[in-house]
């Protein structure tokens, strides 16, 4: 494995067989700034499928494509590589989109914006947002009024006094 770190070949030869431990692990900059794939090959089939694509100079084949092509070539011949992800590459996942992860919403001051939602999704559950972050005193009506019992006017008349925002 040191081998393959200064001189960016491929390992050959007799290595630890020992079961769970990858043959070649790590990450490989690729094409663009600081883009990096994440590559493992557990044995010699996967170290044969792999140079049969990348050849024996896996950095510089991966230097001159993208995170995702790589990712994509390599797991078509059946070798593990994902592509290490920014936040913009996870904010354009195909398979995010697909599962609603983002809500649009508008904000009073900041506009529309994408919003995050849960990871897990509850059977029974919404899961969603119906609105954006609040703002000072959004939810003052509600609060004074059909949860403290305030009328109306005992709101008016707080409000003027300054003691609501």
């Amino acid at each position: 494995m040191g081998a393959h770190s200064l001189d960016a070949r491929l390992p050959r030869g007799r290595h630890d067989d020992t079961p769970g431990r990858a043959r070649l692990h790590g990450a490989f900059s690729c094409a663009g700034d600081d883009r990096w794939v994440a590559v493992a090959a557990w044995d010699n089939d996967d170290l044969d499928r792999l140079v049969k694509i990348a050849g024996n100079d896996l950095p510089g084949w991966c230097s001159t494509r993208s995170p995702l092509e790589v990712a994509e070539m390599l797991q078509a011949a059946g070798v593990e590589a994902v592509p290490v992800q920014d936040f913009a590459d996870v904010h354009d996942d195909a398979q995010l989109a697909h599962r609603g992860h983002y809500v649009r919403l508008t904000h009073p001051h900041l506009g529309a914006g994408d919003y995050e939602r849960d990871g897990f999704r509850l059977s029974d559950g919404d899961g969603g947002y119906h609105h954006s972050a609040p703002t000072l005193g959004r939810d003052n009506a509600y609060v004074f009024g059909q949860i403290l019992g305030l009328s109306t006017a005992e709101q008016a008349e707080l409000q003027d006094e300054g003691a609501l925002s």
